[in-house]
């Protein structure tokens, strides 16, 4: 399973501390600045429907998930901080 985020935190800098000199040029509309792999279990969907109740199929279902577009099933958002 694949996950994807998109976040902005404003105020945040990138982890780095500068030490003086000129400020570095933000990175170009739409680059990767980060990324952060984390292994969710296969089974994580259908766990999370059971303990919220949300059994929309395109968490459950890969043939609806890709039936609306999307690459297959995909985790329920709230289910990625659980």
């Amino acid at each position: 399973m694949d996950q994807y985020w998109t976040i902005f935190v404003r105020g945040a800098g990138s982890g780095t501390e500068r030490t003086g000199g000129e400020k570095p040029a933000p990175p170009a509309r739409g680059d990767v600045v980060a990324t952060f792999t984390q292994h969710v279990p296969v089974e994580m969907p259908s766990a999370y429907a059971e303990a919220s109740g949300d059994h929309n199929p395109i968490h459950l279902d890969d043939n609806v998930a890709k039936m609306v577009g999307l690459p297959g099933v995909i985790n329920h958002g709230l289910g990625t901080l659980s």
